[in-house]
């Protein structure tokens, strides 16, 4: 949608961001696609997911699982989709998709130095953490 397309540009280069949607306008979506371009293009990004309740910061991090791998309703809905992301991402012989789907947070690593991760529980519970992006 041309305004979803708007927030990703108007958010790209903006220090501090805050987007205001209703209900099923794509949110997660979007922050997937975001936080997936963010950790790809610059090197050595510390990507945090953070909800109150784990679940949710899983289910975005599945949300860019899905469209790396273009499975799921979520790559679904992307025509033009591309293979691109799949070949960014390190993987191992123990996990061969390169996603991790840890219990203490889901993770992913990309061979620039970037790492996406979901923090489960209370947001104050990990104030250590150091971040160059967090998804709320």
């Amino acid at each position: 949608m041309d305004s979803q397309k708007y927030l990703l540009q108007m958010s790209w280069n903006a220090t501090n961001i805050v987007w205001c949607c209703s209900r099923n306008f794509g949110k997660s979506f979007l922050g997937a696609i975001f936080m997936l371009l963010k950790g790809i293009l610059f090197e050595n990004q510390g990507i945090y997911i953070v909800s109150s309740v784990g679940s949710q910061s899983q289910e975005t991090h599945n949300k860019i699982e899905e469209v790396v791998l273009r499975v799921g309703q979520t790559s679904n809905s992307i025509a033009s989709l591309k293979d691109i992301a799949q070949y960014e991402i390190v993987t191992s012989p123990a996990c061969k998709t390169g996603f991790v789907h840890a219990q203490t947070g889901y993770r992913v690593e990309f061979y620039n130095g970037s790492e996406i991760f979901t923090l489960n529980g209370k947001p104050d519970n990990n104030r250590s953490k150091r971040a160059t992006l967090v998804f709320f």
